[in-house]
């Protein structure tokens, strides 16, 4: 299950690596990538079926807020 497209100011794309354990991709539009782990499991089907949810909020509530998830920075870029 992956989120459907939309458009977002900051966010490119979001894929969602690992449901079980809570796995996100976040690539953002100035080409910079991070993979967020240990993102609740709730908050990741949310954002699959709310096709009307701001991405970029999600990755601040879901990913960057919470002390629980850790991230990798890839500047770059991380093929999937």
């Amino acid at each position: 299950m992956q989120p459907t497209k939309r458009s977002s100011q900051w966010v490119k794309d979001i894929k969602i690596l690992d449901f079980w354990n809570g796995t996100v991709l976040v690539k953002t539009k100035a080409g910079t990538e991070y993979i967020y782990y240990n993102v609740s499991k709730r908050a990741c089907f949310n954002l699959c079926v709310n096709d009307r949810m701001s991405l970029g909020f999600w990755v601040n509530e879901n990913c960057i807020k919470p002390e629980r998830t850790n991230f990798t920075y890839f500047a770059g870029g991380y093929n999937v």
